[in-house]
């Protein structure tokens, strides 16, 4: 609660009673905050309550307060120091006095009965303020509450209407005065007003000496000047009459910007907005009064049709309506709703009309963006969708996907602006050669082509071609040239109600396909890629928990000198897993990649070679060198070097005894950066080795820049020596250009005496191979030193 301000004056040639005011004051603290003021004369000032110690000057000093109008109705106590000096006093208008010597107690009462006094003027002020706020502002029936919804002044509207007096009035509720026919939902709202400290307004019937009338209530909460609320103020109107009419509407009318009418139940117009006679262009003398059939004779039937139905369902109704103006096609959305009077009896019709034509051409813009590609103007990814359910009920639906080929080089080469602009010429040969079908861009460089009852085998072998051919488009710029070419999978529907998502997923894996053939090619969806794709999904889930299960192993092939002298192993990865033997390590070394477990399997097979070399060169009197493999998603890792080298000094091995493979593929990936990860480890003193050289995009280049240790070639070229001098001379060939770098020489895949006779004239120095020994166990291996 806030504490009251009051201004005590004391008038006192010494400051001995403000001093026993102070004292008296903290009991009041809660509720007031005396502040007191000790002068020896009278000051003009604004108090509150005034203390007047009788000396020689006593009565001059209560003179003087009388002929101020600031200490009108101020209490005024005196301090004498006999009683018989108080009938001066006293006839001076003196509402109290004490007797010296003073007694804290007696004081005490003195002041709460003073400070009860000042606030019953207070509230009787504000009370005033706001009884003389009602009637001075307000022709209409009004009150004041206070905060339990009881009475405190009403005015005259108020007194003919409720029947009933000031006296009866005082102090009740609404249940009270109106006769237990209201009250509730008075309380209600009086409560939202002082809760809130908000007005509001709201229409309610109230019965009492002048019939059942309902008003327009208006309430809002009063404050006091320590802004806490002490009541509410309502003001009500009598709105009956314009209720029954057209007033109440009239109100609204010209405050919405659409047509509205007001009409008879038999259709005669009562009352019109600015914007209903804007759309006829007529005054409003020529409008009410009249039935819309005599303004506009072109929609009879239809008016009567709405109008009977309102009247009919008793509730509000919208229409849709399509009409002519000034010689265009327009739309038109109308709301009609019955009027109905107090006694909820139907009188007429309200009607509005609203013109939604740009509307609904925003609406349909809006539509065609949200299914269209913004780009190229095909239809996008949810058109497809949508055409897809649509239409999957035919016979036969033809899906083709297709990717474009090199679209990201030429994005890279030439720039994505560039990129747009063959995207809008693709697009544009699509739609020509696919005039029969439905195109959709669903992606960067993804298309969709969709055909109904495409039959005939022959017929899509066709389109496949002419597409396949036509597609085909060299781009240039400068010196550059980029050619765009599809791959493409197909599949067909072949009459069953299939599931859109479904229908995707197998066009994508007959276009994963495609793009695994080569560039320029399609594939056909059969249900052995179902099977094949099923199949990965089960091979990568048991992946995952290879290593949990111990069932990835290491097989060590050693490679040696020509004369079978003991040079190291190479490691290889191995799954011992019974379900998938007859699955390629190859293809599992490829899944591995694609489901990104290489960094978990691969750091496994690091750890291991580097263990399987220290235990292996305990044994041994020479240094052999154990190597690993390394894929191009290894070597791209950003911590690839920190990760090798800590795996390195967790096992305690020297990195003089390690070795890893890498194929130009992976060089190729990002030349600079994984040249610049080789020289730290050839640094540390890992050996590197160029694995499968002259399979892939052979560079001389490769040879002279990158840190390498020795070449492995591939043993695709050693199995051709046998087929012709070509390869004979190509093996020659790269170990002079090796040897002239200093880089030894590795032979792979050696496993017949003829090939490690003529590998020995040809002056390599390792070989790798079935000839001298397969891949074996680390039991095994060890066997070998």
């Amino acid at each position: 609660m806030k504490q009251r301000d009051i201004q005590v004056l004391i008038i006192s040639a010494n400051h001995d009673i403000e001093k026993m005011l102070k004292k008296v004051s903290y009991e009041f603290l809660q509720q007031y905050a005396l502040k007191f003021e000790t002068h020896r004369e009278i000051i003009i000032k604004e108090f509150d309550f005034i203390i007047i110690e009788d000396d020689k000057h006593g009565l001059s000093h209560l003179k003087e307060l009388k002929n101020c109008s600031l200490y009108d109705n101020k209490p005024v106590l005196i301090v004498v120091e006999k009683k018989k000096n108080l009938a001066s006093f006293i006839e001076m208008g003196v509402h109290d006095y004490l007797v010296k010597p003073l007694h804290i107690e007696e004081l005490k009462l003195k002041v709460k009965s003073y400070l009860r006094y000042i606030s019953v003027l207070r509230e009787s002020k504000n009370s005033q303020l706001q009884f003389d706020a009602l009637l001075n502002n307000t022709p209409y029936m009004a009150w004041f509450k206070n905060t339990d919804s009881q009475y405190i002044k009403v005015n005259r509207e108020f007194r003919e209407h409720s029947g009933k007096d000031d006296d009866v009035i005082f102090g009740r509720d609404d249940s009270f005065v109106w006769d237990g026919k209201i009250g509730e939902t008075c309380r209600e709202y009086d409560l939202i007003v002082m809760n809130e400290r908000r007005q509001i307004v709201f229409e309610e019937v109230i019965p009492g000496k002048k019939g059942y009338r309902e008003f327009n209530i208006y309430k809002a909460p009063v404050v006091d000047e320590l802004d806490e609320v002490i009541g509410t103020i309502g003001i009500a109107r009598d709105v009956t009459e314009l209720r029954n009419k057209d007033a109440k509407l009239q109100m609204i009318l010209e405050n919405i910007p659409f047509a509205i009418c007001l009409k008879e139940l038999d259709g005669t117009i009562i009352d019109v907005n600015s914007k209903f006679m804007e759309y006829y262009n007529k005054s409003r003398e020529s409008i009410v009064g009249y039935k819309i059939s005599e303004l506009d004779k072109s929609f009879n039937a239809v008016i009567a049709y709405e109008d009977q139905t309102v009247i009919k369902e008793g509730c509000s109704q919208k229409f849709i309506r399509q009409f002519e103006l000034r010689g265009e096609e327009r739309i038109a959305e109308i709301y009609k709703a019955p009027v109905f009077d107090i006694a909820n009896k139907m009188i007429g019709i309200v009607a509005l009309m609203r013109e939604v034509t740009e509307d609904i051409k925003t609406q349909e813009h809006i539509k065609r963006l949200a299914y269209t590609d913004f780009l190229t103007g095909l239809h996008n990814r949810r058109s497809l969708y949508k055409y897809i359910e649509s239409e999957k009920a035919q016979l036969n639906l033809t899906v083709m996907f297709m990717d474009l080929d090199n679209f990201k080089k030429l994005n890279d080469s030439f720039g994505h602006h560039y990129g747009d602009e063959a995207l809008l010429l693709i697009s544009k040969k699509l739609i020509s050669l696919c005039e029969d079908a439905f195109v959709a861009r669903i992606g960067g460089d993804e298309f969709v082509v969709v055909w109904k009852n495409l039959n005939s085998e022959t017929d899509l072998m066709n389109k496949i071609n002419e597409i396949l051919l036509e597609m085909k488009t060299e781009f240039s710029k400068g010196d550059k040239t980029n050619i765009i070419s599809v791959s493409m999978g197909i599949v067909n529907s072949k009459g069953r109600d299939i599931d859109v998502d479904h229908l995707l997923l197998q066009g994508d894996l007959a276009l994963y396909r495609a793009k695994e053939k080569g560039k320029n090619q399609f594939v056909i969806y059969t249900d052995d890629l179902e099977k094949e794709r099923l199949f990965a999904l089960e091979l990568e889930m048991d992946l995952r928990d290879a290593i949990k299960n111990n069932e990835i192993t290491l097989f060590y092939q050693p490679q040696y000198t020509c004369d079978k002298q003991l040079q190291g192993f190479e490691a290889l990865f191995r799954w011992d897993n019974p379900k998938y033997q007859h699955v390629s390590i190859i293809d599992i070394i490829k899944m591995i990649e694609e489901c990104r477990m290489i960094d978990e399997i691969g750091d496994y097979i690091i750890e291991h070679s580097c263990r399987f070399a220290k235990k292996v060169n305990e044994y041994s009197t020479k240094l052999l060198v154990v190597s690993m493999n390394i894929s191009a998603l290894q070597i791209m890792n950003h911590n690839f070097v920190d990760k090798f080298k800590s795996l390195i000094e967790k096992v305690g091995v020297s990195p003089s005894l390690i070795g890893i493979e890498i194929t130009e593929t992976v060089l190729m990936e990002n030349m600079k950066e994984n040249t610049k990860k080789l020289k730290a480890l050839k640094a540390l003193g890992v050996k590197i080795s160029l694995d499968d050289f002259g399979t892939g995009y052979s560079s001389l280049n490769y040879l002279v820049h990158l840190p390498l240790s020795q070449v492995k070639i591939d043993q695709s070229f050693v199995r051709g020596m046998s087929q012709g001098e070509e390869f004979i001379r190509l093996v020659k060939l790269i170990v002079n250009i090796a040897h002239t770098l200093s880089l030894p020489v590795v032979a792979e895949g050696v496993e017949y005496e003829e090939d490690l006779k003529l590998l020995q004239s040809l002056k390599i120095d390792y070989i790798q191979g079935y000839y001298f020994s397969k891949p074996v166990c680390e039991e095994e291996a060890l066997k070998l030193i």
